[in-house]
């Protein structure tokens, strides 16, 4: 039934949830494609449900990146304290990984090489990925800027190698946080991703945003307009 009227329903506007600004209704719910998805939906209900017979609430989120949410919840709910303990990154290992000096990722000696706050950081998720007609025009619009760019790809290593030119260094896996906190890297162009949001914000990294699946749509949202 959900699935149902959110299809026909997709273009509809949400405006009337308090400390939210308007959202299309297609955004909402564009994770609940399959019907295997009602299973995931009822689990959500069940654990909302639950919410009321807490005391406390904590949210992995930032306070500067919600606060009208967090105010409205302050406001309204029953619970006699909320905290956005945000954003939850694993800064020890950052502090462990530089420290290690023996060890360095090729991908580190070629960020060190380049200049400060010159390089683009490329990674849309290690579960997702773009479609094949999208990948091509990201790699000619990256190879006609001549952006410096460091992408993290599992798949199509090889395609993104030649197609980007010789500009930038493609890897499968990175330590994403020290990356972010690289001083040569200047932006994140990514798929909102919540961690990858959250280490965003804690490294002060500029996003441009490319959300493709479920709550990564209100995250960018979430980034760009409010």
């Amino acid at each position: 039934m959900y699935l149902r009227v959110f299809t026909c329903q997709g273009h509809v506007v949400v405006d009337y949830i308090p400390g939210i600004s308007s959202i299309r209704l297609a955004d909402l719910v564009d994770r609940l494609v399959h019907k295997d998805d009602e299973k995931i939906l009822q689990t959500v209900l069940e654990a909302v449900s639950m919410v009321s017979k807490a005391q406390y609430l904590l949210s992995t989120s930032v306070y500067e990146l919600e606060s009208q949410v967090f105010d409205v919840l302050k406001a309204k709910s029953p619970f006699p304290a909320i905290y956005p303990v945000g954003p939850t990154t694993l800064s020890f290992q950052l502090e462990n990984s530089s420290s290690d000096t023996n060890v360095v990722p090729d991908y580190i000696q070629w960020l060190d090489s380049q200049p400060k706050s010159s390089v683009l950081y490329i990674s849309f998720g290690s579960f997702l990925s773009v479609s094949s007609a999208q990948l091509d025009e990201i790699v000619a619009g990256i190879r006609s800027s001549g952006t410096r760019h460091m992408w993290v790809a599992r798949d199509n290593a090889s395609k993104i190698k030649d197609g980007c030119g010789n500009n930038g260094f493609v890897v499968p896996w990175c330590d994403q946080l020290r990356v972010l906190c690289h001083p040569s890297i200047g932006g994140f162009w990514t798929h909102c991703g919540w961690n990858s949001t959250l280490e965003a914000v804690f490294a002060g990294v500029p996003m441009l945003t490319y959300p493709i699946v479920g709550d990564q749509m209100h995250n960018s949202k979430q980034i760009v307009e409010d």
